[in-house]
């Protein structure tokens, strides 16, 4: 999480938030208070004197809206999003699951009984795996079967931006919740930003809440910014998302994150 005097900024995973954070922080450079103390006190009122705090160096890196100092809750918040299909695919190539799957994984031994060759899978099984040994399936969702549960993607936009945590969100994701769009009143108020269009969309941000034009402009030709890959990891290739799924997965994503694609209906394609 990054606090600035004119909004708050939530780092969400592989959506864009390295671009994000490593420009603020350039646009942001040598302002600020200078003494930790005097950064500290004026924290609890709000304010960073100019400069940026990444909450990053505190042991928070992808902190939640639930986590945001009191004194920033009336700060816009901004943040990234990603279409779900290519978030997975993004995840997948990443590769973090392979080093590291007892972060995520609630049982990997019933993974690997019933995966033998992992972490050598195919992108279309990591899906599956994901939606299917993830933790967040411990929570409840009395209103859903076992043919009609959510997914990955969902559990991770409810965790970030949820007002309430997703122990108390998840009992109340039944469909008409979902496709009457109840969740909005429980949502945060987020400017997202999109992945496919990060420049522009920080740009015409930044120039809405207030930054001058000429210390932002050359955003809208910088260059991406990658994070760098662990152990293990893979950087796509030029291939479309769209190559990598057959009909069948599509549809397994679409369904599993419908609260997602009725949010951001133009990732629905």
């Amino acid at each position: 999480m990054l606090l600035t005097d004119k909004f708050v900024y939530i780092h969400y995973p592989k959506t864009g938030g390295t671009f994000v954070t490593e420009t603020l922080q350039k646009i942001h450079a040598g302002k600020g208070y200078k003494k930790s103390t005097v950064s500290k006190i004026a924290r609890r009122f709000g304010s960073v004197g100019g400069g940026i705090v990444d909450t990053a160096s505190e042991g928070s890196k992808h902190a939640t809206c639930r986590d945001i100092p009191p004194a920033f809750l009336r700060k816009p918040i901004l943040s990234t999003v990603r279409n779900p299909y290519e978030r997975y695919l993004s995840g997948y190539s990443f590769g973090w699951w392979k080093k590291h799957p007892q972060d995520f994984m609630l049982d990997v031994a019933a993974i690997v009984r019933d995966y033998p060759q992992y972490p050598e899978i195919s992108f279309s099984e990591y899906v599956y795996i994901v939606n299917t040994y993830h933790y967040f399936r411990t929570l409840k969702t009395p209103h859903l079967n076992s043919q009609n549960l959510v997914g990955q993607r969902t559990y991770e936009i409810v965790r970030f931006f949820f007002k309430d945590p997703p122990e108390i969100i998840f009992p109340k994701l039944s469909d008409e919740y979902i496709y009457t769009q109840q969740y909005r009143s429980d949502l945060c108020p987020v400017h997202f930003l999109q992945t496919h269009n990060l420049n522009r969309g920080l740009y015409d941000f930044l120039l809405k809440v207030g930054y001058d034009r000429s210390q932002i402009k050359f955003i809208l030709d910088a260059d991406r910014i990658l994070p760098n890959l662990p152990p293990g990891g893979i950087r796509r290739s030029s291939k479309r998302w769209q190559e990598y799924y057959t009909p069948e997965l599509k549809a397994f994503v679409r369904q599993r994150d419908r609260l997602v694609f009725s949010l951001f209906p133009e990732f629905d394609v």
